[in-house]
């Protein structure tokens, strides 16, 4: 009788003489930066984070630019949401975005979208003030929305009284899909010890049990921190304001508010308005100690009798597939608030029949340029470029520090989307970009599902007195600029193989 033992490993290895890719270790999976579980897929939503093992494209995010289709949510006549719409929270999941933004002032309501600028409203509130006068009997506004621990929850601004922020206080709610809440009845949750100041906007990150909350106050101005092991029993932090307003004659020297969160695996960074008006950014190791960016503000007004000319603020922020999407509240001088949306990036309108060229500069001065010549394109379509800020080489390759996507649109994506003839780019790196890759191999390299391939349709320009490369391509795609890890011969390989037993 023949016995079969499959599957005994006893030790014994083969020695193979390979021509071999130098061996590097898998890297570990980054931690998530987005406590939240997508419900569909189970996996925490957003989970591009920036551990050491990754290549950061650009320190921060601090390199923005407006759509050029702004706005994107506008308000819908004779509705609940007639003249104003803003003051956002937005989570992305595996069904596509959500978003919670408040009408009017007074309500809050609920949007969906397969790509972050065409969105869908519901029809009506999901969340409405109190009917029996109770202490959110005026208004329900400026939500912000998590999903934890298998329910959506949400912290939200409410007031005794419409058109007044007197007493302002945060209440919390929570809902099994988003759509229909039921607010805690011990509401409010947070509120201040005199009723002439006021709480404006909460953001929360919640890890288990564990839950941090950045609150704004007025009319001191500030921007403060508490924790709390619920969601709804908080700690105040000692050491309040955790984030002051500016100095005389700065951009933000009367106030600071609406914070807005992202930890993306090292630091904790913020967004927040100053003066209400500009859009301000911030650092911070622990999320107590900041450090204000210095060329701040990052966004301003528009151009006078644009539809965000009176403030640009009330903003929310994702960090996806390493990728930073903001979309924030703008006002015209009509008073007429609506919903735009930013990206790291650069874009441009391309014609058929014109020669057309735009360029980014990332966060430490390297431009990468986009040429497209007349006849590329056989339609007007808007090309945008969006920096991937946190890249993770992959297996067999090294990053020179620079990678993203280019994505054509004519009011949705077209993602099959092909040019007509080369469309050329120019990446400049830094010394630091190339530190210890060989410039002469470097090429740039598009993702075919899981497979890096090169993405050149023509040959290669380097100019190594400008650290240039320069590459013609005729698609689109993710794209990074990388070098493939050499291929030697002679060097030695250990592999294990089952011995099966007969």
């Amino acid at each position: 009788m023949r016995k079969y033992v499959a599957g005994l490993f006893l030790g014994i290895f083969f020695i193979v003489i390979v021509g071999m890719v130098k061996a590097t270790p898998n890297p570990a999976a980054p931690p998530t930066t987005e406590p939240s579980i997508d419900p569909v897929s189970g996996q925490p939503v957003g989970q591009i984070t920036a551990p050491t093992n990754l290549s950061t494209a650009a320190t921060e995010a601090t390199t923005w630019v407006k759509y050029i289709h702004n706005p994107i949510i506008t308000p819908t006549l004779d509705s609940w949401n007639s003249e104003k719409v803003g003051l956002s929270s937005v989570m992305v999941d595996s069904t596509g975005y959500k978003m919670w933004y408040s009408g009017n002032n007074r309500v809050i309501g609920y949007a969906t979208s397969s790509d972050g600028l065409n969105w869908t409203k519901y029809l009506t509130p999901v969340l409405e003030p109190d009917t029996t006068g109770n202490w959110d009997s005026g208004y329900v506004m400026v939500p912000h929305v998590i999903y934890h621990e298998g329910i959506y929850k949400m912290w939200y601004r409410g007031a005794l009284k419409a058109d007044t922020s007197y007493g302002a206080s945060i209440g919390y709610a929570t809902s099994p899909d988003g759509i229909h809440w039921t607010k805690y009845p011990g509401n409010p949750i947070l509120t201040t010890r005199s009723l002439n100041k006021k709480l404006s906007s909460a953001y929360v990150i919640a890890t288990g049990n564990n839950y941090q909350m950045w609150y704004s106050d007025l009319p001191s101005s500030k921007i403060n921190y508490a924790t709390s092991t619920d969601g709804i029993n908080w700690l105040e932090y000692g050491g309040n304001p955790v984030l002051r307003k500016g100095l005389e004659d700065s951009w933000d020297n009367e106030a600071v508010a609406y914070p807005y969160l992202v930890f993306n695996g090292r630091n904790y960074e913020m967004w927040y308005a100053g003066n209400y008006s500009s859009i301000g950014y911030a650092t911070s190791s622990d999320g107590i100690s900041w450090s204000k960016f210095p060329n701040n503000p990052l966004f301003e007004p528009g151009a006078k009798k644009s539809w965000d000319s009176n403030f640009t603020m009330a903003f929310a922020v994702v960090l996806q597939n390493g990728i930073y999407k903001l979309w924030y509240s703008g006002r015209d001088a009509n008073d007429k608030t609506q919903i735009g949306y930013a990206f790291k990036g650069a874009q441009a309108v391309i014609s058929p029949t014109v020669d057309s060229q735009f360029t980014y500069n990332d966060d430490q001065g390297n431009p990468t340029t986009v040429e497209v010549a007349a006849g590329s394109v056989n339609k007007v379509v808007t090309l945008i470029f969006n920096e991937i800020t946190y890249f993770q080489a992959p297996s067999g390759f090294r990053s020179a520090g620079h990678a993203f996507t280019l994505e054509a649109w004519d009011g949705k994506q077209l993602p099959t989307f092909v040019f007509q003839q080369p469309v050329t780019v120019t990446i400049s790196y830094s010394p630091a970009d190339i530190n210890g890759l060989n410039k002469n191999k470097l090429k740039l390299y598009y993702r075919s599902n899981n497979v890096w391939l090169d993405t050149a349709c023509g040959q290669y320009v380097r100019n190594f007195v400008k650290n240039q490369v320069t590459v013609p391509i005729c698609h689109l795609s993710e794209m990074a600029l990388l070098e493939q890890i050499p291929i030697t011969s002679g060097e030695v390989k250990f592999i294990y193989l089952p011995l099966i037993l007969k």
